[in-house]
């Protein structure tokens, strides 16, 4: 059980008005990376991936996120975006030192998810899960360099390393 003293709650709520421009500087990487943003999500259906798959990804990492559901989904078990929390991301911490290096690890992870789903055989989520959970994942290496760089940042999306 984590108890927080008053001080520490009134100094993360400084900070929540703020998560909005952290955002601001995301998306536009996003953007710049040709992703495009949906009402708080990222979109990758253009790219011939989904939410699901980096969700997946980025799991094996540490970073948690969610997959969205977005206007033409087939499937709502498969969706095309993903939801990033940066309201959960500020009160855990996160500022705009913590925000720009999140995107570009999960940046790192959908190349990762784009990659496996050229490699997987299967063209169902299964197969893919299936794939990537495999000892003899061909991108483990990729993954777990991902997780290092990502761990060595002190970044955690459950909850950040305080200095």
């Amino acid at each position: 059980m984590i108890i927080y003293e008053a001080s520490d709650v009134m100094e993360v709520s400084k900070e929540i008005p703020y998560h909005c421009l952290y955002c601001n500087d995301c998306c536009d990487d996003y953007l710049g990376w040709g992703y495009f943003a949906y009402q708080g999500g990222v979109v990758f259906s253009f790219l011939g991936i989904d939410g699901a798959r980096v969700e997946k990804i980025l799991d094996f990492a540490s970073i948690t996120l969610n997959k969205k559901s977005v206007p033409g989904d087939k499937s709502a078990l498969v969706p095309a975006g993903i939801r990033i929390g940066s309201p959960a991301m500020t009160t855990r911490g996160f500022t705009e030192k913590e925000f720009v290096p999140t995107a570009d690890f999960i940046h790192e992870g959908v190349q990762i998810t784009l990659e496996a789903k050229r490699l997987v055989s299967g063209s169902k989520l299964q197969d893919f899960l299936k794939f990537v959970a495999a000892a003899d994942f061909p991108l483990l290496d990729n993954m777990l360099n991902m997780l290092n760089l990502f761990s060595i940042n002190n970044i955690f999306l459950f909850g950040r390393m305080h200095d």
